[in-house]
């Protein structure tokens, strides 16, 4: 009888930054049971990934799990398989992070299991032609990916086995993932589909090779399934022993011929196309694909898609090089000046984890606390180069303009030892880019709220602007949360202008230095009344050693305003994470002229009171931060909301994701006003805190 090869490869998973309890319930409800079934069943050889996020944390909070997992592995009844250890995606890196990576894993491994693997696994299954080359030069022979992208390469009838491919004479074999396999172990009980297996070998009428890949999690996590799912399909497969075996990737390698050759196109996994395009062109998309690979579609159409998602990429690419740098410097002092460098290395790869740089099979980019992680290892890494090489800096402020963000236009970078701001000209003249460098905090983060294919129709308001801070806006007066949060209530064009650069004047020394960028934009405003030109001169100072943010305004209009109008600053702070009771929002109102106090007030995050009045200062406080945001008297009105997004893992049910606070600081303006002036100051200091968590298995 043929016979009938299965590989079966398992993906255990979490992505650094996840919160440690998170992971905690995953390796009680699915990882340590798994392994022992796994041990129990040795004649059942598969596969194994498993995320150096989720090595770290059994090292430092489950050893004798970890040990259990190394054992399994030497004893040869699992395979294991390497990686970017911190689960990136690797089309996304600089060349020498993406081996870095795979070379991390792959010693990680070697020295825990005395294995060292052959396989890597791909996040997302993210391909581009130059993968087989990084992959080669960090030793990889082999890796996974789906099937339907070898048909988009033209491979037709049955596909078996294994294929090779090259990029510039560096070779790798890919094993496909049988689709229509994957789609019965989705849907049926095991027997069917071990019944399946027998169906297809025969029909067949010669050897075949099958392979399955996928998260353990997303395959078993159903209340008719479980671990005993595949309990009963790693017994079966026992029971057929006689014409099925399971064994590893690598062993089918060694024991079986090529198929051939095949060259992949631009690629990433099936499922997340359509979460890569617009929700107007999925229904296009749908009909055109007709069940293929859409040639083309590759992971970077998210950073197009999501300009936060942008963002992060470009700072991480400007941390990889800034880690770059320094170790070109640190070369040349010895092993144990190199040995300096293994801190920052592994908080540039801990940045570097692939969820949070678009929308994968987890919530990806709407998850707040991985976003949040990411950033701070980010930012942690720039500082520990920095101090290698640095020392003696002081706390004055470093200014650079540059296009940031690959998109061919300049940005203002001012940097200090209390913070990182960025002023993009060319996006309504806003800060997108914030962090307070104490605490590793990126209070820019806010994810904006966006229609997605998956939304029923009225889901979720969606946003017409990316949130940023100080944001310059013309709104109806007295108009409600919903109104102003999805600009219905917007009159004028300023938030779609590219700000003009009148000049960057850099002052003073050290901690009383300051940098004050001076913008210009030219606009119109139109009502049911009248259409008004506008003329803005914004001024933005940062100042060094307070960590502060001054920006002021003067405003001409073209002609008398004919009604009334607000004048808005908007501002978007993160939540630093998905809880929101970790963000305290309070309002200090203004004095009255016989009293002594200001009284304050909380503003909960759930509150969406539309108008307060005679604000002196809003409080933003975090568990090791503090920031205050304090207007002129001219804009001490204060409208404020939650921003919540909805994100829909793949398979899985519409879940809400807390992103931050909206506040927009407004100056009312009667009718006839023509020329007015104002201004908003931001503050942020460290609190007396416990001392900042290290991201990883050591926390």
């Amino acid at each position: 009888m043929a016979q009938l090869t299965l590989h079966l490869a398992l993906h255990l998973h979490q992505p650094a930054g996840t919160p440690s309890a998170r992971v905690a319930a995953a390796v009680a409800q699915w990882y340590e049971p798994l392994i022992d079934l796994l041990i129990a069943h040795p004649s059942i050889d598969t596969a194994l990934h498993v995320g150096g996020h989720l090595l770290e944390w059994l090292e430092a909070s489950d050893r004798a799990l970890a040990d259990r997992l190394a054992s399994l592995v030497s004893a040869g009844e699992a395979e294991i398989i390497g990686g970017g250890f911190y689960s990136p995606i690797l089309a996304l890196l600089l060349w020498r992070d993406a081996v870095g990576q795979l070379e991390m894993t792959a010693g990680y491994l070697e020295r825990r299991t005395g294995v060292r693997p052959t396989g890597a696994w791909l996040i997302e299954q993210v391909w581009m032609p130059r993968m087989a080359e990084i992959l080669s030069d960090a030793g990889v022979r082999w890796t996974l990916i789906d099937e339907r992208a070898l048909r988009s390469a033209g491979v037709n009838g049955e596909i078996s086995g294994w294929y090779v491919t090259e990029h510039a004479a560096r070779p790798v074999a890919v094993f496909p993932v049988d689709h229509d396999l994957k789609t019965r172990m989705a849907s049926d009980g095991p027997d069917e589909v071990v019944d399946y297996l027998r169906a297809r070998l025969e029909a067949e009428q010669a050897d075949l090779t099958l392979t399955w890949a996928g998260d353990i999690v997303s395959l078993l996590d159903h209340p008719s399934r479980g671990l005993p799912w595949l309990q009963r399909l790693f017994e079966r497969a026992t029971e057929e022993s006689s014409w099925l075996t399971v064994v590893p990737p690598s062993r089918s390698l060694e024991t079986t011929p090529s198929r051939g050759r095949v060259y992949l196109p631009d690629s990433l996994h099936p499922d997340l196309v359509e979460l890569t395009l617009p929700p107007a062109e999925v229904a296009t998309w749908r009909a055109r694909k007709a069940g293929q690979w859409l040639l083309g579609s590759i992971w970077q159409a998210f950073l197009a898609r999501y300009g936060e998602a942008d963002r992060l990429h470009k700072r991480m690419i400007e941390a990889a090089r800034r880690f770059a740098a320094v170790e070109r410097v640190m070369r040349n002092g010895g092993f144990r000046a190199m040995n300096q460098l293994q801190r920052p290395r592994r908080m540039l790869y801990r940045g570097q984890t692939g969820a949070a740089y678009g929308h994968g099979h987890r919530a990806g980019i709407h998850d707040a606390d991985l976003r949040a992680g990411v950033y701070r290892n980010l930012i942690r890494a720039e500082v520990a180069c920095d101090e290698l090489v640095d020392e003696a800096a002081d706390d004055g402020l470093e200014v650079s303009l540059r296009d940031l963000f690959a998109d061919m236009t300049t940005s203002v970078l001012v940097r200090s030892r209390q913070m990182r701001v960025v002023l993009a000209p060319s996006r309504g003249g806003a800060v997108v880019g914030l962090e307070h460098i104490p605490t590793a905090a990126a209070l820019h983060d806010v994810l904006t709220r966006r229609a997605e294919s998956y939304h029923p129709h009225g889901a979720q308001p969606t946003d017409g602007h990316e949130r940023a801070l100080f944001h310059d806006r013309f709104v109806l007066p007295n108009a409600p949360v919903s109104d102003w949060m999805t600009d219905a209530a917007e009159r004028s064009d300023l938030m779609a202008q590219a700000y003009r650069l009148l000049s960057v004047d850099d002052e003073g020394f050290g901690a009383d230095g300051y940098v004050t960028v001076h913008l210009s934009a030219d606009g119109t405003i139109e009502t049911a009344a009248q259409t008004v030109g506008v003329a803005l001169l914004k001024s933005v100072t940062m100042v060094a050693g307070k960590a502060r943010i001054d920006v002021k305004w003067s405003v001409e209009l073209s002609a008398p305003l004919a009604q009334a109008l607000d004048f808005g600053v908007e501002c978007n702070l993160s939540g630093l994470g998905a809880d929101p009771s970790a963000m305290v929002v309070t309002a200090e109102r203004r004095a009255a002229p016989t009293s002594q106090e200001a009284p304050s007030e909380p503003l909960l995050a759930t509150d969406t009171d539309p108008q307060r009045s005679s604000v002196a200062a809003v409080h933003v406080t975090y568990p090791e931060l503090n920031v205050t945001l304090r207007p002129s008297i001219e804009l001490g009105r204060l409208s404020h909301a939650p921003i919540v997004t909805c994100c829909q893992p793949v398979g899985r049910p519409i879940a809400q994701a807390f992103q931050g606070v909206a506040l927009l600081f407004r100056q009312h303006l009667a009718a006839g006003s023509q020329q007015f002036s104002c201004g908003l100051t931001v503050e942020m200091t460290q609190r007396d805190a416990a001392p900042l968590r290290e991201e990883g298995g050591s926390e």
